[in-house]
């Protein structure tokens, strides 16, 4: 009974990390849909309301899940135990790295402006720190410089 429940997965952090970016963009939908101008609120909830959109979300966020918010992770512990500190303290740095990732194309193109992409960029950090700290904590980690190497994973 001791021995699969002590050590951390890939498996359950997964499990942890793409319901909280479906509650995150779930959250992120409805905020757009408040205050978006009346015709366009029916674009927004399609996502949510039809099962194509849905199952192709559902693969993103998984995908996400695996690319972003794992790695971020496990780099903020791995700084915690190379430059020392609470790995805690270390997510939201690294995840201000990580949340150029998926804004970095936004920056680039011609269409947006500075205060597009900013505001694209703090979401992200902000949604890529919240995942990261509960699949963190849900995850199993018990201490500040826990590895998911010597987690058995």
């Amino acid at each position: 009974m001791s021995g699969s429940d002590d050590g951390r997965t890939v498996g359950r952090m997964l499990r942890v990390a793409v319901p909280v970016l479906l509650l995150e963009a779930s959250l992120t939908v409805a905020a757009k849909a408040a205050l978006a101008e009346p015709g366009d609120t029916a674009a927004l909830l399609d996502v949510v309301t039809h099962p194509l959109p849905l199952a192709t979300w559902l693969g993103a966020v998984l995908l996400a899940a695996t690319v972003v918010v794992l790695p971020t992770v496990w780099l903020s512990e791995h700084m915690a135990g190379r430059f020392g500190g609470r790995a805690d303290l270390w997510v939201p740095a690294v995840a201000a790295a990580g949340a150029t990732l998926p804004v970095l194309p936004r920056a680039l193109s011609g269409g947006s402006g500075p205060t597009d992409t900013v505001g694209a960029w703090l979401t992200a950090w902000v949604v890529l720190t919240v995942a990261a700290l509960v699949t963190r904590r849900a995850g199993g980690a018990r201490g500040g410089r826990r590895s998911m190497m010597t987690a058995g994973g």
